[in-house]
Order: C-alpha cells, then sequence, then structure tokens
C-alpha cells in the first residue's frame, strides 16, 4: 500500500510514451484504434490509409507512433483513452507491473535500461555452457561495490533474467562495461568488442528519442543533414521534399523524427550525422545529463556491418557490400537474437531459427547448364546463395508464385533444388503454403525453387506476377519522357529490380497481378505511345575492364576480366561466358574473320564474331560463344554449328558440348582464335530467320546544312554493340529497342516516311560485317534540321513490317559519350559527392549560367536557381535539373566544377580515394 501511495501518477501521454515498444508489439487490433481517432480527426485520411496498407500490426503501429509524436500530447492523451476502452487488460497489465526499482532510478536510466537489456542477452546468448559458468562465477567473486550475491545469481532463469540483474545492479550504463570486463576475463574478447558495438547503437537511438523536443527546436540545418540521409538512402525522395517543403526547421525536423521512427537503424545514421555536423550541440546536451555525459567517453562510431533489427516475425535485413577487385557484390544481412520464424521484408524468404544466429544471403543469377540431366526443370523463383555463420537455420520458405487452389488438375509440381559444389539436390517439400515452399534444412548454399516445365507447356495457367513502373526524364531539351512497365513473377524482389534500374526513378503503385507464362500482352496507355523493349532480369555479370595496347602508330583494345573464385562468369558487353576453375585473368578480343581461313572446311561459313582469346593465368575448362540462330527442336529447321579453333597456321572443328537457346558451349583444350561457323548449304537451301538487330547513328553536319543524317545498321544478334560504337564514336548512338529477327541473303527496307532514304533495298549480309569489322551503315535516312524525333521501322522487300516502327528522339543524350569511362567517374562524382557539394558552393548562379549558355539547362530553371535565397537551396534545385538531364548534363557540370573549382574537387577526389 505505502509503496502505491509513493508512486507518482502517470498522465497516459506519459503511458504510451514509456510502453512504445510494448505496445508497438502486443496491440493487434490497430485499425480499430485509427478508425476512432479519424473520427476524432486526431490522425489525416492519409496517414490512416498508410496504416491501412502496412501488412504487420507492428508496421502499423510505428506509423500510428509517428503521427502521435508529431500530434503532441492530447493526441496521446486520446490513444490512451481509447487504449483503456478497448484493452483494458492490456492497460491494467502494463500499469500494474514493477515500478519499485525502476522509481528509484532516474526515468532516462530506465528507458535505456530497456534498450541495453537486448544487447546484454545477445552477448550472454554467444556464451556455451562452460563460459556462461565461468562468467556468473567471476560475477559473483567481484570485489568492488557493488556486489552480487551469489544466491541471486543462482535464481536466474534465464540471460534475459541476468540481463536484468546486471542492469538494475550496476545501471545500464555500467553493466556494459562490467559485462564487457567478464568476456575478456574468460578470454571472448571478440563477443565483448562486438557487445561494445551494439551497445553504442542502441545508445544512438536512445539518445536520439531521449532529446527528440531539444533536437526539434535546436537543429536548424535540417536540410543539410536530410542530404546526407537522402544520399545514404535513409529518406526516400518523398520524404525529402516534404522537409524541403516545410516552412519551419522545427516542422522539418518534427517530419524528419516520422521518417526516422519508421525505418530501421535510421536513428543511428542521424546520429552519426550529427556528430559529424553538430558536435558541439550532442556534447552540450550530453553534459545536462549524468547518464549522458558518463556514457558519451566510452563511445565508438558504430560499425555499418553490425546493423541489425529483430522486428517480431518480420525483419529489413542489412545490406552487405563486398569488394572482389573491381566488383562489388551486394548481399543481405540478418542477425536473430532468439529462437523463431522470422521473414525478410525484401525477399520475402522466412527463416526458422534454432537460436541466435548470423545469415548472409544473396540472389544469384541461374546458369544455363545448373539443370542439365533433371529432365524437364525449369526456375520458378530466384537462386539464392544463402549462409549462416553461426546459429541454426532448421527450415527454410521460400517464396513462390503459383496459385494454390487445391485442385489436382491444376498443381503445379514444385521442388527446391539444392546446389553444393558440382553436385545438385532436389528437395521434396515438407509443405507447399499459399505462398512459400518450405524446407528442412540440411545444409546451405545455393537454393532455388524448380518446377515441371511440362506443366508450364502443357497446362497453362496462372501465376502471382507484379507489374513495376519506371520513369524516366529525358534531356531538358526534349517534349517527351519515358515510362517503363516491367512483367515480372510476383516472387522477384521489388528492391533488386530498383537496384538494377537506380538512374530511373520508382513509381510505387500497387503492383499485384495474375499472368499466364508465355502468353503476349501489352500496355493499354491511351493516348500515349507504346513499344517494347529489352528484357529486364539481365544475368551478365561483369563489365569487362578495356585495355589499350600500342603497336607503332596502332592502337589495338582488348577486354579484360580478372576472376577472383572458380565459376561462371558472362560477359555484358560481348556475351561470352567463361567457366573457370580458379584465380585467373583473361584478356579477349574481336578479331576480323580472313577471307581464306576456312578454305579446305567444306561448305562452312562464318556465323558470328572471330574472339581471340588469352588466358594469362587459372584455367578457363569451357566456354559458351553467343550465337544468333533460333532454335525450336525441330530436325527439319536445325542448323548446323561448330566452332573453328585457329592456332598457327592449322585449324580445328571443335563439335560442341551443347547448343543451348543463346549460345555453343565447348570444352577449351587450348586458346586463340575462336569463332561459330555453320554449315554454308542451311543458308542456301533452308534460308531462315535469325536473330538480328538494328542500331541507329544519328549525325549533326554543319550550321549551313539543312538536312541531318540517320544511319541504319542491319547486324547479326551477336555482335556486341559496343563494337560497333566504338567504330562509329564521332557520331550519337541512339539507344532503342533493336531486336528483331531477319534472313540472311533478304532484302529489307526502311520505313520512315515522309524522310528520303537511300539505297532503295539492301541486302542483310552477314559475312561483310563480320570480315570487315567496319561496320558500314546499310541505310542513311535524310532528315530535316528541325526534326527533333522519327518514326523508323523496317520492312522486307515485300513491304512486310519485319521490325515494328519505333519513335526515336533525335537530342536525346544517348551518345557514345555518355556510356564512357570518363562519363561514368564524372556522374559518379557527382552523385557521392552531392551532400558536400550542396553545402559549399557558393558561385551556383555562374555555374547555371554556364549551363544556361551550352542549353543544358532551361531558361525556367535557370529562373527557379535564382529565385532561391540560399545557395543550398540553388543547388538543391540545380541537382533536379542534373537528375532529369543525365548522364552528359552531369558530365558537364563536373567539367565547369574542374574549371571554377578545381581544389574543391581534387579535395573531395582526394577523401573518395582515402575511403576506398
Amino acid at each position: 500500500m505505502e509503496e502505491e501511495m509513493g508512486r507518482r501518477p502517470r498522465s497516459g501521454a506519459e503511458f504510451v510514451d514509456e510502453y512504445r515498444n510494448m505496445l508497438i508489439q502486443r496491440v493487434p487490433s490497430v485499425m480499430g484504434i485509427a478508425d476512432q481517432l479519424r473520427s476524432k480527426k486526431m490522425i489525416p485520411a492519409e496517414i490512416h490509409g498508410n496504416i491501412q496498407t502496412e501488412k504487420t500490426s507492428q508496421d502499423q503501429m510505428r506509423i500510428l507512433y509517428s503521427v502521435l509524436d508529431s500530434g503532441g500530447r492530447a493526441a496521446k492523451e486520446e490513444f490512451y483513452e481509447i487504449l483503456k476502452t478497448m484493452m483494458p487488460s492490456l492497460v491494467s497489465e502494463l500499469e500494474a507491473g514493477p515500478r519499485t526499482s525502476s522509481e528509484e532510478k532516474p526515468k532516462s536510466e530506465q528507458y535505456l535500461g530497456r534498450y541495453i537489456k537486448y544487447d546484454l542477452r545477445w552477448a550472454l546468448n554467444c556464451l556455451d555452457e562452460a563460459d556462461l559458468k565461468k562468467f556468473k562465477n567471476n560475477l559473483c567473486d567481484r570485489w568492488l561495490d557493488p556486489r552480487l550475491h551469489r544466491h541471486n545469481v543462482e535464481r536466474i532463469r534465464d540471460n534475459m533474467d541476468l540481463a536484468n540483474l546486471l542492469i538494475n545492479t550496476f545501471n545500464a550504463r555500467n553493466a556494459v562495461q562490467v559485462t564487457m570486463e567478464n568476456l575478456r576475463m574468460i578470454g571472448c574478447n571478440g563477443t565483448a568488442e562486438r557487445l561494445k558495438r551494439v551497445a553504442d547503437r542502441s545508445f544512438f537511438s536512445f539518445f536520439v528519442d531521449e532529446n527528440r523536443e531539444k533536437l526539434i527546436q535546436r537543429v536548424s540545418s535540417v536540410m543539410e543533414i536530410a542530404d546526407h540521409l537522402k544520399w545514404r538512402g535513409t529518406i526516400t525522395d518523398e520524404i525529402y521534399s516534404s522537409i524541403q517543403t516545410a516552412k519551419t526547421s522545427q516542422e522539418q525536423m518534427r517530419i524528419l523524427y516520422s521518417a526516422l521512427d519508421s525505418r530501421t537503424n535510421a536513428k543511428v545514421e542521424f546520429y552519426e550525422i550529427l556528430q559529424m555536423i553538430k558536435p558541439h550541440l550532442l556534447h552540450e546536451l550530453s553534459g545536462h545529463s549524468d547518464i549522458f555525459s558518463s556514457y558519451m567517453p566510452t563511445l565508438t562510431q558504430p560499425d555499418t556491418k553490425d546493423r541489425s533489427l529483430m522486428d517480431a516475425e518480420i525483419f529489413n535485413p542489412e545490406t552487405v557490400e563486398k569488394s572482389q577487385g573491381d566488383k562489388i557484390t551486394t548481399s543481405y544481412r540478418f542477425l536473430c537474437h532468439h529462437a523463431g520464424h522470422f521473414q525478410c521484408k525484401v525477399t520475402g524468404l522466412v527463416f526458422m531459427m534454432e537460436g541466435e544466429g548470423e545469415v548472409l544471403y544473396k540472389i544469384e543469377p541461374w546458369d544455363t547448364q545448373q539443370l542439365d540431366g533433371l529432365g524437364q526443370k525449369t526456375p520458378a523463383g530466384p537462386l539464392y546463395n544463402i549462409e549462416c555463420f553461426k546459429g541454426p537455420i532448421s527450415h527454410l520458405h521460400l517464396p513462390h508464385c503459383e496459385i494454390i487452389d487445391g485442385t489436382e488438375e491444376n498443381k503445379v509440381k514444385q521442388a527446391v533444388a539444392h546446389f553444393t559444389d558440382d553436385n545438385v539436390e532436389i528437395i521434396t517439400p515438407l509443405q507447399v503454403t499459399s505462398t512459400h515452399v518450405i524446407i528442412r534444412i540440411q545444409g546451405l548454399s545455393l537454393l532455388g525453387i524448380i518446377s515441371d516445365l511440362r506443366d508450364l507447356l502443357f497446362k497453362p495457367h496462372l501465376i502471382n506476377a507484379q507489374v513495376l513502373l519506371f520513369y524516366k526524364t529525358l534531356a531538358v531539351t526534349q517534349s517527351v519522357n519515358v515510362l517503363y512497365i516491367h512483367l515480372l513473377p510476383g516472387n522477384i524482389p521489388t528492391d533488386e529490380v530498383i537496384k538494377k534500374h537506380k538512374f530511373n526513378h520508382f513509381i510505387q503503385t500497387t503492383s499485384k497481378c495474375q499472368l499466364i507464362h508465355g502468353r503476349k500482352y501489352k500496355p493499354s496507355c491511351h493516348p500515349h505511345e507504346y513499344q517494347p523493349t529489352l528484357s529486364l532480369m539481365d544475368e551478365e555479370i561483369f563489365n569487362p575492364e578495356t585495355v589499350e595496347k600500342s603497336q607503332g602508330d596502332k592502337i589495338t583494345s582488348s577486354y579484360r576480366f580478372l576472376c577472383h573464385h572458380a565459376g561462371h562468369f558472362q560477359c555484358k558487353v560481348t556475351g561470352l561466358v567463361f567457366v573457370m576453375e580458379g584465380e585467373g585473368e583473361v584478356l579477349y578480343k574481336i578479331e576480323p574473320w580472313d577471307t581464306q581461313q576456312l578454305d579446305g572446311l567444306g561448305k562452312m561459313t562464318r556465323a558470328g564474331p572471330l574472339y581471340n582469346i588469352e588466358c594469362c593465368k587459372g584455367p578457363i575448362s569451357h566456354l559458351h560463344l553467343p550465337h544468333c540462330e533460333i532454335i525450336d527442336d525441330t530436325e527439319e529447321n536445325k542448323v548446323k554449328q561448330a566452332v573453328a579453333h585457329f592456332t598457327d597456321d592449322n585449324v580445328e572443328i571443335i563439335t560442341p558440348l551443347q547448343v543451348t537457346s543463346t549460345h555453343v558451349i565447348i570444352r577449351i583444350q587450348g586458346l586463340s582464335l575462336l569463332g561459330i561457323i555453320s554449315d554454308l548449304r542451311d543458308l542456301l537451301f533452308k534460308p531462315h530467320l535469325i536473330n538480328a538487330q538494328v542500331l541507329l547513328f544519328y549525325k549533326t553536319l554543319a550550321v549551313t546544312q539543312s538536312v541531318n543524317i540517320l544511319y541504319i545498321h542491319l547486324l547479326p544478334g551477336n555482335i556486341p554493340t559496343d563494337e560497333v560504337i566504338k567504330k562509329r564514336k564521332s557520331i550519337k548512338y541512339i539507344e532503342t529497342t533493336s531486336k528483331c529477327q531477319l534472313i540472311p541473303g533478304r532484302k529489307y527496307k526502311p520505313s520512315c516516311h515522309p524522310h528520303e532514304y537511300q539505297p532503295t533495298v539492301e541486302t542483310f549480309d552477314i559475312d561483310l560485317h563480320l570480315t570487315s569489322l567496319n561496320f558500314h551503315a546499310t541505310f542513311e535516312v535524310f532528315l530535316d534540321c528541325e526534326t527533333k524525333n522519327a518514326r523508323i521501322g523496317l520492312l522486307d522487300e515485300y513491304g512486310r513490317e519485319v521490325w515494328e516502327p519505333r519513335r526515336v528522339f533525335l537530342t536525346a543524350d544517348t551518345s557514345a559519350e555518355a556510356t564512357s569511362p570518363k562519363v561514368a567517374a564524372a556522374v559518379k562524382f557527382v552523385d557521392e559527392h552531392r551532400p558536400a557539394i550542396i553545402q559549399r558552393i557558393s558561385s551556383v548562379k555562374e555555374i547555371a549560367d554556364d549551363l544556361l549558355s551550352k542549353k543544358i539547362i532551361s531558361e525556367e530553371m535557370n529562373n527557379k536557381i535564382r529565385g532561391e535565397k540560399t545557395s543550398q537551396d540553388q543547388m538543391r534545385i540545380l541537382y533536379d535539373g542534373l537528375n532529369s538531364g543525365g548522364a552528359a548534363v552531369k558530365a558537364e557540370f563536373y567539367e565547369i566544377l574542374k574549371v571554377k573549382l578545381q581544389s574543391l574537387v581534387d579535395e573531395l577526389e582526394a577523401g573518395s580515394s582515402k575511403t576506398q
């Protein structure tokens, strides 16, 4: 009774703040509460809709809390009253909980303890039985006050009890130090260091929460912080824009806090940025509280590799980047703190953990040979590379995209392929739910869902799919922009697609639909025009390095691939696939075929580029050369293909191990000159379609001329586009959807009315391009200088359409230079140093004048820049123009910076090189 009388009365708002984490986890009927708050006009309709679209009650509660935080005390009091009505038992349980020990501590100390206890439990869970016993004995043997009595230690039930005992005895800030000391005494130094970093992260989040009101009032440079957070990907473009349009710094900070509350590790990153740009404010706020001032000296910068989130059953994984030579691979990382089921919010994978553990996983491309020998099996979902470094995964749930209706006739046979080294195991699922295929895990590595190809061919059926939209703003001189529509299986993670298209703007909308595999679809977008595109999820693995070598007055160019481990590697430029047995270095280039090389080989003709390949280090076991035949498995249409291998004056004909729909696969005994050949009689007596491409180049003539020229090139599909661009580097390459199917030896003509062209018709000649490598244009189209876009197509000699007319933009920034390493480096600089450039460039108007004089930005944008009061806001407007203008615009901006602000460019580039 005396204990009850001694308590300080607690308001409803204080209750809502104090039990934030518990309420997020334990309130299931969030929509009922949201409905009442909306009826009382405590939350807007937009936020109510956002709450409704979230999948879990925990995520719904987080959004609700962001509104309560911005709504102030009145909103929290109303929320508390609704809770008392709807969930009286939960409110009573929380209010009746023990508070005597915590009341004796400062309130902030009590809150910090709630953050720290899970970190302590994690560290204790890392200990085996013997180490845990030593740890407890050391605690009892301490001779410094305060001391722990042995009977109290022996009475604890689990590691959470021990964590609470440590906090109640030593307080939160000292409990971490005592635990670290004891861990080092028993030889667990690694765990001690990890605990230090994890506890630091908890403190950073706690500091940001505890000083919310003070930071809202005192942080004035909110946009500078937002710039850093946007660059790190912590806040979305939408949140950034909302912050930018808010009238006061306090409003900006409240919007920022709502984003911090809803995103994992955001508060940690916010704290790091404050450390960088507002260290004096942090020091001042820390000095006003014993808990902060005593903890601050022990803090270290958090290790980005250690960030994690355990969010009930759904978690946001950490992204981990790893450098392998010139290539950076990205994986997802999940730190699990206890046993249970945990679903990845990005991929949909569900891990059933038997205890604390660490999981690394990423999506790999399927290899065309991986399912060889398994009968009619085909991939039915992403291929996941999963590693569990600590703690066992007992079961794995892989998301599928089948529609399960329970009828046997519509049932699709699904299994999981498990690849280890050169072996493949087919795992029969324990269960297939409406969303996942569930398997028991015996070992990890590469795992992916497969299904029976016959089900797709002979039982066409709907699957869960998705429609994703990306928007590209063309150069400011263009009259149109482009919306890209992607049709994908439902189990491909959206985030993976966004990463592939990071230079376009992803438009978030309701994307779910049901489609039939193999069926044709078209968009409904009247009155707007559309055209088909290339496939989205390409499987290229590396971008080769370009190596130039001087031979007298001539400079030869080769591709170089540095391989760091065994595996299959596809060149993004040429399409070649190297099967490497280990670490190695490959140099390769395309050579012109000699007209006499095939003499004496009968009726054989060239059917693809001739590659000169050298493996300087490490063996290539197999080589996949891209062909351009259309494989339909019918004997009468089958074209005999082989590979010619030239060494000195000898030629060897290599019979392929396999011919897939895209490649001819051979085993390598030696290297040098290798190229695909086919039977000339097939071309002469069995004329047939092959995969081809239509490439466009645009030349602007002198200003005195009244016309410009568009060059049309008809080429086999296996000639690398980059090789043609190199040959035509003096004129502008126009990127468009280039795939088509043509018949070698047949005549074609352009469709380009009302524009003139020459010649009238031309033969599609493969041999001409392969023997000269000059890649001369097939047709020239003459266009008025005022023409900004044209519709270009291709007809056969009878006037039938073989390449549907494309709308071609003649002034778009699609030149070869836009893809050069120099331009790429400039784009990287402008993107990477955005926060610093915004803060440090004061002469924005002068730079804008230069860009305007070169017609890179519009008069309207220049006026908007001049209308802003601060140089930072001027730069933000200018960045909008740079992002919409594309690579060439950023490259021009970079060149201006080098002229006007060379010292700043040098400083930023030097800083980047040190961090690499």
